[in-house]
């Protein structure tokens, strides 16, 4: 049985901070990519929403997971899930 591993040729660290109006999206930054993984430590669930519509998808507190089959970090946006206004921010990793 042999290991797989991703063939990523370049990748970038970032942050994003969520917005004051917790009922807003903050869209991370634009870097090309494949692939995102979001890691959550802000204390709280986040909410992730792809394309700026449809359902997010929960992010629970101290966990992380990886957006597959992405263009664009900037296609990605979060939020706090409880929509509360105090800021808390997330770090992310894209890969391409």
């Amino acid at each position: 049985m042999s290991n797989v591993h991703p063939m990523m040729e370049s990748g970038n660290n970032g942050s994003a901070q969520t917005a004051s109006t917790g009922t807003n999206y903050t869209t991370l930054g634009a870097q090309a990519c494949k692939q995102v993984t979001i890691c959550n430590d802000t204390g709280t669930k986040l909410e992730v929403q792809q394309d700026g519509a449809g359902v997010a998808f929960r992010i629970h507190d101290n966990s992380y997971y990886t957006f597959y089959g992405l263009k664009n970090a900037n296609q990605l946006g979060i939020r706090r899930a409880d929509t509360s206004n105090t800021q808390v921010s997330a770090t992310y990793r894209c890969e391409a």
